[in-house]
């Protein structure tokens, strides 16, 4: 996602004051009130020396806050800011002058009565002596009572200036008594330190009693009630449900240390399928867990435990870091699940394997000493195994615990998995279609030597054996360091449905886990949701007309609720303040079915709304349908009602659909809704498909730069079955709304997504499911890439070799400042060097397993490069790249001697001044060039596999780049390309590359918050997708294509959270209804408007293919104008036109000779409607549409009529002139 929280390193809570914290207070007799000068903020002085400092956002508000000095403390009143458009209040402690702080761990307490739910943020914010801001904000709420709130950061050794602050969000009295400040003692270690030896300091067999083998501590269980030993993996086991609620505690002094360690054991969940469920707290199930204090960040809390199916290993650090597995845990198998900690972090394992799973934001550059902050002395006296306080029950059997006392590492815990799980199963696809030839192809890998017997057996989903093998599997003795033997099972005669493969070692002679098993789908052959209709057949179930007079039960809002009217008809309109919004409550006859929703909304002035449908009580990750329109200014009014269409896949019969005014003066509005339920299926739109050309159509498709594809279509797609119903319901939607591609990342921003890397919870080979089903469906998948961090391996980042200069040959980029990124994410040029052989080493090895993996399916059409500003597949910006051997190369390449200090640590930054001052255009060329090899090498791998295979250079610079300063430049989006590395017109010679230029549509309006928005760029922005300059990167391309990334209209403004960076969350409490804690919405242009980024460009450049998306399916609210678009683009052949002038600025038309026919076709590319004269010189003109004779046209000549963001597209038999003129 292109937003994530920021992960602070603090914490809030309520403490008694310690007797070591200082307290900054001056006696209060001394403290005098003062008004600010020239409508500044108030303030509060001692003397002559500022105190306390005081001003709103926006500052035009700071006369209705108010500073006053009681008996008990300070007291500032924000209340008359209630009912006003205010960010916060802004507030600064002026009386601490320690400017050293020596990288410790610092309290700041803060003592003060407030409102009940008051948002309070406590900040450290300073500025460094190397001239940084320094900033760590915790957000905290008041209580109504008199309260010690906290927060707690490590700081840089040295500041230039620093002060407290803290922001008030929410308005009211705040009585303020006390500000305090000291130093906390905290863990902390330095990378470089040599690895601790790890000793095994508690062993729990669970052999029939909870005595364990090794203790360094107390022996004794501290507590052991209810305990039920059964048959285990290695004799007997511990069994803990929420039946027997067992209870097992020990003493943690002496068998656990604090601040490192390692944790292991054996798992087999007793639970129901939990694949595919939505979690909540009730599903927490704790395998190893220390009585966690209130608060729990901070205290070195260890927690190994699964969230439903979900192992997750937490150390309560300040930051709240956690672990998640990369795959869900199978019912009633075992699983060996181990978790390893210290002061820098920690790991998860499951079977040996690590969980890479990291945040999105992760950044292997990143120094932060805050990362896994934990505080000493928390002294939490016992653990628990299998529960937590009577409750979070594992509901397993635990086996063979055990706790060393410092981290084991990665080729340790596989010896500890391996040495109990000593064979292991894999299947080279989990996805089989049903009636093939084609056998289930397994291998089983064995890790001992010794005689072994094999049997296997294939089981339905009733556990009845389908197939078995006949006679026992002898396998071959070890060759090479493997020892392996393959399976072949047949598939023909399967019926759809899941399967269990179990492959068990039967000769007796191994103690251990002799059974393995692995699932496999047999695909549906015919899809469910798909119809042989021609039009939607439909049941209507509801129509609601939202008035303020509806009871609680049918409508609930935020901020006041307006009836207005238009043309005589009256409608529901949310308040102008930004986040008003109201609930529409809906019931429905059941949720395994697709709805068509349907609302009509005034079409009358500015607006910008938000419309979310969703369960009324919201499930995890639901984001069936986030939409919206966007109407008003860029989107020229047409002063009546439009209706917008979406269909939507439920997940429960009682909905919400909330409207929400995204932007301030922009309210939404709905005077109608409309529910009907599909009841035959989405039938496809008919394409008039043209003769190939290179084995390629023109194309237009979903493009998803988020892998959140399995939350869109009513399951949460995270087992092989949901995802199955999820790839079935997005194939149906692709085919009924005209488009034939989808782009979703394989490789994402952590890597290769799959059994180490798993963000959103991927069932296994996730990709084949997609590309068998599209086999059948006539589909095409572009595998994309956008990747932004790789392993390191060992190499070791520091402050030191940040600065030192040490990094120059590592794959490290080298920025202009002589240090690589410092952590940043989003909008940051990248992490790694694409010149270094390692970085393409890596990329080398993605590409190549996606080909294997990909090449035998003909839906398979190749691999996107998601070429954003972070990711490493190129420069990133001009800011990057300025390593020794990058400049080496040049140098040899070009001749040009770059005299700079190589012993200068920070050389980079002496690098990149030099050559911005005597060399740019060529420095900028030698890079296209580079790069531009390296991307023919790839292309080379994919025509080598399969002829039609194509890269795809999706560049997503650099219309966002607002506060740029050549941001009005012309050629500003190709001038941005080329500075990271991508120049067309170096791609000439090879044909299976694509040029993708991306525009943003929605950014102008999503821009419409005044923040961080220069006037003079916003302006700009309102036409930048309009200009030319706009798609100049395409001017060269061989095959351009365009691409429309959905802006995430983000937003926490429906959770419980105490503040949030998107918006002030605004919790509506009702025991009916709870709202989805986040957003992601899509707003698009109100009515034919949402065709404007579909047909406007083809003013510039004849497209051979246009993709739409981000997070969501982002074409929602348009298919009634997509599909007609979809069957005129789609029926032209995807080779480039040549132009015909049209005498018109607007109304482009091309034409095509090919295959002895002559093929055309016009646009308006504007927002009003046009006719045009056309003259052929030929008879029998068929409009691909409809695969008639052209309507209109006789004698050689006809007139047509196009609406706003039309497209037209025709085909004539022969050689023939074509003449398209727009009358004057």
């Amino acid at each position: 996602m292109l937003h994530a929280t920021t992960k602070l390193a603090a914490i809030g809570c309520l403490l008694t004051l310690s007797a070591y914290a200082t307290s900054l207070f001056p006696p209060l007799a001394e403290l005098s009130a003062h008004s600010g000068d020239e409508g500044g903020g108030p303030l509060i002085k001692r003397g002559n020396a500022l105190v306390f400092k005081v001003h709103v956002e926006p500052p035009t508000l700071n006369h209705l806050v108010k500073l006053s000095v009681a008996d008990d403390g300070i007291v500032l009143d924000s209340s008359a800011l209630a009912g006003q458009d205010f960010r916060k209040v802004v507030t600064g402690w002026e009386t601490l002058d320690q400017r050293q702080f020596n990288d410790e761990s610092h309290q700041i307490k803060l003592e003060v009565t407030g409102p009940e739910k008051g948002v309070i943020s406590i900040y450290f914010e300073g500025r460094t002596d190397d001239g940084k801001h320094f900033y760590k904000p915790t957000h905290v709420r008041s209580n109504g009572q008199r309260s010690i709130l906290s927060a707690i950061s490590t700081l840089p050794a040295n500041f230039q200036h620093f002060h407290l602050r803290f922001d008030f969000t929410t308005p009211g009295i705040y009585r303020i008594h006390d500000i305090a400040f000291a130093g906390v003692s905290s863990y902390s270690r330095s990378p470089d330190a040599p690895r601790r030896s790890p000793e095994l300091i508690f062993h729990a067999p669970f052999d029939g009693n909870a005595q364990p083998a090794i203790a360094k501590g107390n022996a004794q269980p501290l507590a052991a009630e209810r305990l039920d030993f059964q048959p285990g993996l290695l004799g007997q086991a511990l069994y803990v449900t929420k039946d027997n609620q067992a209870d097992l505690r020990y003493a943690t002094t002496g068998n656990i240390v604090p601040n490192c360690g390692t944790i292991a054991l054996w798992v087999k969940p007793d639970w129901d399928d939990l694949a595919g469920v939505s979690y909540t707290k009730k599903d927490y199930h704790s395998f190893f867990c220390m009585d966690r204090p209130s608060p729990r960040n901070g205290s070195g809390a260890i927690w190994l435990w699964s969230w439903g199916a979900v192992p997750r290993a937490d150390t309560s650090d300040m930051s709240d870091s956690y672990k998640t597995g990369t795959k869900s845990l199978a019912s009633d198998q075992w699983a060996h699940v181990a978790m390893t900690w210290d002061e820098n972090g920690s790991a998860l394992f499951i079977n040996g394997r690590p969980a890479k799973t990291a945040s999105d934001g992760h950044s292997p550059l990143a120094t932060d000493k805050n990362a896994h902050l934990i505080l000493k002395d928390q002294n939490i006296p016992f653990f628990f195994v299998g529960s937590h306080q009577q409750g979070e029950y594992a509901n397993a059997w635990l086996d063979d615990l055990r706790i060393y006392s410092a981290p084991l590492t990665n080729d340790e815990i596989y010896a500890l998995a391996s040495d109990v799980q000593y064979f292991t199963l894999d299947v080279s696809s989990k996805y089989v279609h049903p009636g093939t030839d084609k056998p289930i192809n397994a291998t089983v890998s064995i890790v001992r030597d010794g005689p072994m017997a094999f049997a296997w057996k294939l089981l339905d989903a009733q556990q009845q054996v389908h197939q078995q093998s006949s006679a026992a599997i002898t396998p071959p003795p070890r060759q090479d360091g493997v020892r392996a033997f393959p399976l072949a099972i047949a598939s023909k005669d399967l019926a759809p449905g899941k399967y269990q493969l179990v492959v068990s070692e039967v000769s007796g002679n191994h103690q251990g886990l002799r059974e393995r098993q692995t699932d496999i789908l047999v695909l549906r052959d015919k899809n469910p949701w798909l119809s042989s209709d021609d039009e939607l057949t439909l049941s209507h179930v509801a129509t609601i007309v939202p008035t303020p007079d509806m009871n609680d039960q049918q409508l609930l809002h935020v901020g006041p609720l307006h009836t207005r009217s238009l043309n005589g008809r009256t409608y529901l309109e949310a308040d102008s303040a930004r986040g008003s919004r109201f609930v529409v409550r809906a019931a429905l006859p059941d949720k395994d079915a697709i709805y068509l929703l349907e609302w009509d909304y005034p079409d009358d002035k500015r607006r910008s709304a938000d419309i979310i449908a969703q369960s009324a009580i919201a499930q995890a990750n639901e984001y069936e349908l986030q939409t919206g329109y966007a109407a008003g200014d860029e989107y020229a009014n047409s002063n009546d009602f439009i209706t917008q269409k979406c269909l939507y896949f439920p997940r429960s019969e009682d909905i919400a659909i909330i409207f929400m005014t995204a932007r301030k003066d922009a309210p939404a509005a709905v005077a109608e809704i409309r529910i009907h339920k599909v009841l035959a299926g989405l039938p496809p739109v008919a394409i008039t498909a043209p003769p190939p050309v290179n084995d390629w159509q023109r194309s237009l498709g979903l493009y998803f730069e988020d892998p959140a594809i399995l939350y869109d279509f009513g399951v949460l797609a995270s087992s092989m079955t949901t995802l199955e119903t999820t790839v079935e319901r997005c194939a149906a939607y692709m085919k009924y709304s005209g488009q034939d591609i989808l782009t979703y990342p394989v490789v994402w921003y952590q890597g290769r997504i799959g059994d180490t890397y798993n963000p959103r919870n991927h069932p296994e080979d996730f990709m084949g499911a997609f590309l068998s089903k599209f086999d059948r469906e006539g589909l095409g998948f572009m595998a994309s890439c956008n990747q932004h961090n790789m392993p390191i391996g060992q190499l070791r980042i520091t402050s030191q070799t940040i600065n030192d200069g040490s990094l120059h040959a590592s794959p490290v980029s080298i920025w202009n400042t002589g240090r690589p990124n410092p952590g940043g994410w989003h909008g940051t040029s990248p992490n790694f060097n694409i010149l270094h052989p390692d970085v393409q080493q890596h990329v080398i090895q993605n590409v190549d397993q996606i080909i294997a993996e990909g090449v035998a399916h003909p839906s398979f059409k190749g691999i996107t490069f998601h070429l954003t500003k972070h990711v490493f597949l190129w420069f990133g910006d001009i800011e990057a790249g300025y390593n020794d051997y990058a400049i080496d190369a040049f140098t040899k390449d070009t001749g040009i001697a770059v005299p700079v200090n190589r012993k200068d640590p920070l050389r980079g930054k002496a690098y990149a001044d030099w050559l911005q001052a005597n060399a740019f255009a060529e420095w900028v060329d030698w890079r296209c060039r580079e790069l531009a090899a390296f991307y023919k090498s790839i292309a080379q791998r994919l025509r080598d596999a399969r002829p039609d295979l194509r890269l795809n250079l999706c560049s997503f610079l650099a219309m966002p780049d607002i506060a740029h300063p050549d941001y009005a430049q012309p050629d500003f989006n190709a001038m941005m390309a080329r500075r990271a590395g991508l120049n067309p017109e170096y791609y000439h010679d090879c044909d299976n590359i694509v040029i993708t230029q991306t525009i943003y549509p929605a950014d102008y309006r999503w821009r419409d918050d005044g923040r961080n928005t220069p006037a003079d760029a916003y302006e700009h922005l309102r036409v930048f997708d309009s200009l030319p300059g706009c798609y100049d990167l395409l001017n060269d391309a061989k095959t351009p294509w365009l691409h429309q990334h959905d802006r995430y209209w983000e937003s926490a403004i429906g959770s419980q959270k105490a503040d949030h960076w998107s918006d002030t969350p605004s919790y509506i409490a009702s025991p009916w209804f709870h709202e989805s804690g986040w957003r992601v919405s899509t707003i698009n242009p109100a009515g034919r408007h949402a065709m404007k980024h579909f047909v406007l460009p083809l003013r510039y450049h004849d497209l051979l293919a246009i993709t739409k998306g981000g997070f969501l399916i982002g074409t929602h609210g348009m298919d009634e104008f997509l599909r007609p678009f979809a069957q005129a683009f789609r029926a032209l052949p995807a080779q480039p036109f040549a132009d015909l002038d049209t005498h018109s600025e607007t109304v482009v038309a091309r034409v095509l000779e090919l295959n002895g026919d002559t093929w055309f076709y016009i646009a308006n590319t504007g927002d009003t409607p046009a006719t045009v004269d056309l003259a052929i010189s030929g008879d029998g003109v068929i409009d691909l549409v409809t695969g008639k004779a052209l309507d209109g046209f006789r004698d050689n000549h006809g007139t047509l009529s196009l609406a706003p963001y039309d497209l037209r597209s025709c085909k004539t038999s022969g050689s023939q002139s074509i003449g398209v003129r727009v009358p004057d």
